[in-house]
């Protein structure tokens, strides 16, 4: 896949920097000339001397102090390290860059970083996030009639169909990425998308197609000078010439391909390019050149993304949503605990040198078994919480048939009672108002149990005691003595726990809860921020609302 959607951040970068010169300012004109040159390199493919420009141009914005400026260039350092395979920078670069756009509260911005990150989820193959992002930009960009970045994210949504291959979806959506490139006069926009049809027709088998838009892409690039776009376009001829049967012609296009990606520093890409280089000797019945060339891009692949690179990526992105809550997170308790595994594998890093590979076999061993016993606790935490909400459905539906009639002929007979008796002078005031009565006290809470459990009056999250006392044809007084002495809590946490359920409820349900982001969810149980949802939900539950998720599907 070509990182086209980079672009999108440089064309910014340029405008914004151009602006920044006109000023007589040293540091300004010094930022800018950096980004100038991280922009020449990178259309280039020079992504070395891209990722030094850029990172230059960190150490000056930052002495500047401007966050806008900062963000911007954290945002070229994101693509420029992602272009390069080192996708837990780029999404630490992304992240950052996200928080400061906004708390600045800039839309466009905000937009192109989502767009980013999700590029960095394409490849990391984890394509529910990776849609979840790049919807969100997309829908942002066509608000604010951003064609161009609405192209980039069509080009990406394709390429996450095709990498799911669902070429039937994906082909359409290249095609009509292509036509708004062409309308903007966008060649670098039009030359990834072209490779992307080429890539679809080569897995239909139709490869006279996929040679046309290979040729095109090809032909673009050369004229731009992309090195990065030239090898792309070289890679995918190599496969089209092997499932053509042209073995040499495909040795000569791969060999090509993984020199200039090695040169460019797309160590990702060179590791697909020798791993086809080993599929296309085993074809010619070279076994031996073939597996040797399996292992490089084995062991490329491996050095540029494994597990715990994975998880770390995984560890940003829910530091990002859950930064408010660092003091919690970060407690002395915590903190104890994290340096204490520091010590342990500290320790079984020394046994592991010094008695060789049996120790470090079972300090492995070790860790697994310490990763299963942490799986297993949120798993019975999740498994508990789910058996608690099913044994509340089904004695809510035992109790309710019951409850029916009882609750219609008290209603009835508090309504008469209520309306018989006389109004003291004066009592339109709610502290002079006396106690309320047994029967008051039934009436209003069959209303309130009617409001909470039937019409989830808590799923709005502008719903106040004044408003919940309105709707129950009462006042905000007697609703928060009844609250106080029947549930023995106050007004927002018998809300909040009513909450919380609801969002359980939507987490593990197997539609909603893969349908939905945690965000939605909260939003829809009641909540209109974020922060508070998941301290709350960790409060009650005992884990955070995405590994409630993930534990409830895989039960």
């Amino acid at each position: 896949m070509k990182w086209q959607v980079y672009l999108l951040v440089l064309l910014c970068c340029t405008v914004h920097f151009r602006a920044l010169a006109v000023e007589d300012d040293t540091s300004r004109k010094t930022l800018h000339h950096y980004n100038e040159l991280f922009y020449e390199a990178f259309e280039k493919g020079e992504n070395y001397k891209a990722r030094e420009y850029a990172a230059r141009a960190l150490i000056v914005a930052l002495k500047r102090g401007q966050k806008r400026d900062i963000a911007i260039v954290y945002s070229n350092l994101a693509i420029i390290n992602a272009r390069m395979g080192d996708y837990e920078k780029a999404n630490q670069y992304n992240l950052n860059s996200l928080r400061i756009f906004t708390e600045l509260n800039d839309t466009l911005h905000i937009a192109r970083c989502n767009l980013n990150i999700g590029s960095v989820f394409i490849e990391l193959k984890e394509y529910s996030k990776a849609l979840s992002y790049i919807e969100d930009a997309r829908d942002s960009f066509y608000e604010i009639n951003d064609r161009l970045g609405y192209s980039i994210c069509m080009s990406n949504i394709g390429s996450v169909y095709l990498a799911l291959e669902d070429y039937k979806t994906a082909l359409p959506i290249f095609f009509e990425a292509v036509e708004i490139d062409e309308r903007n006069n966008d060649p670098s926009g039009t030359s990834s998308n072209f490779l992307n049809i080429a890539i679809v027709y080569l897995n239909l088998k139709n490869y006279t197609a996929a040679g046309e838009y290979l040729r095109k892409a090809l032909a673009i690039d050369m004229a731009m000078g992309d090195r990065s776009g030239i090898a792309s376009a070289q890679f995918n001829g190599a496969k089209l010439m092997l499932a053509a049967g042209k073995s040499d012609s495909a040795l000569y296009l791969c060999r090509k391909s993984i020199l200039m990606f090695r040169e460019t520093g797309q160590l990702s890409d060179e590791a697909n390019a020798l791993q086809l280089l080993a599929e296309i000797y085993g074809q010619t019945g070279d076994y031996r050149l073939a597996y040797s060339y399996h292992m490089k891009a084995s062991d490329l692949s491996d050095s540029l993304m494994n597990l715990d690179k994975v998880a770390r990526i995984g560890m940003l992105e829910e530091k990002y949503i859950n930064e408010k809550l660092k003091g919690e997170i970060l407690s002395l308790e915590y903190r104890s605990r994290l340096q204490e595994t520091r010590i342990e594998n500290q320790r079984k890093l020394i046994a592991a040198w010094l008695t060789g590979f049996v120790l470090s076999v079972v300090a492995m061993a070790i860790i697994v078994v310490q990763l299963r016993k942490k799986n297993n606790a949120y798993k019975f935490i999740v498994h508990k919480n789910i058996d608690l909400m099913k044994k509340e459905r089904e004695l809510g539906g035992a109790v309710r048939k019951l409850g029916e009639a009882k609750q219609e002929l008290e209603l009835l007979k508090s309504r008469q009672e209520v309306s018989e008796a006389p109004v003291p002078e004066g009592a339109s005031d709610d502290k002079t108002r006396p106690a309320l009565s047994g029967d008051e006290r039934k009436n209003l809470l069959l209303k309130l149990h009617e409001a909470l459990v039937n019409d989830k009056l808590y799923t709005k999250a502008d719903l106040t005691v004044e408003k919940l006392a309105k709707k129950l044809s009462t006042n905000r007084t007697y609703l928060s003595q009844l609250i106080n002495e029947e549930f023995q809590k106050g007004y927002s946490d018998l809300i909040n726990e009513y909450r919380i359920r609801e969002a359980m409820s939507l987490l593990s349900d197997p539609v909603s809860g893969q349908r939905y982001s945690i965000d939605a969810i909260a939003r829809e149980s009641g909540f209109n921020n974020i922060s508070n949802f998941n301290m709350l939900f960790r409060k009650h539950v005992g884990t955070t609302p995405s590994v409630f998720r993930k534990n409830a599907h895989s039960q």
